[in-house]
């Protein structure tokens, strides 16, 4: 076998097992949910201050991450 064919096996026996890539997935999923929920709690506290209404579809926003 040739370098070539060595690194091409190793990369399609690996493809959807790297660890890096995994890493690197999970470490963004993370950042999202946390980016997605700081958002819809200033847009919640935004919405109270200026109309002292609470509107419960941003906060039903903010607490689905934590049952998913």
């Amino acid at each position: 076998m040739t370098r070539e064919e060595i690194l091409a096996k190793a990369h399609t026996d690996y493809k959807n097992n790297d660890p890096i890539e995994l890493e690197k997935r999970n470490t963004s999923i993370t950042v999202g949910t946390l980016v997605g929920i700081i958002l819809c709690m200033v847009l919640f506290v935004n919405e109270l201050l200026i109309s002292n209404q609470v509107d419960r579809g941003l906060w039903a926003l903010v607490i689905a991450p934590a049952g998913a």
